[in-house]
């Protein structure tokens, strides 16, 4: 659904994926989809992300971007 464009699906989808099973990897696409229209909301994925798999490296790279972000705004 993300790649479609339909991003309202594609968070519940990932919401009902993470009650199931949840995943590193899902929480790294959700930030992906907040990305542009909600930082904080991906930040707090990337870092949960993190908590369940500390070795994603993806996950720790774009939340090191976010972390740089934010600094450089204040």
């Amino acid at each position: 659904y993300e790649r479609l464009g339909d991003a309202q699906t594609a968070d519940r989808v990932y919401a009902l994926s993470l009650e199931r099973y949840p995943l590193a990897q899902t929480r790294f696409n959700r930030a992906v989809l907040y990305w542009q229209r909600d930082p904080a909301a991906a930040e707090r994925e990337l870092e949960e992300a993190l908590r369940l798999e500390p070795g994603h490296a993806d996950a720790a790279r774009y939340l090191e971007v976010l972390k740089r972000r934010r600094s450089t705004r204040r």
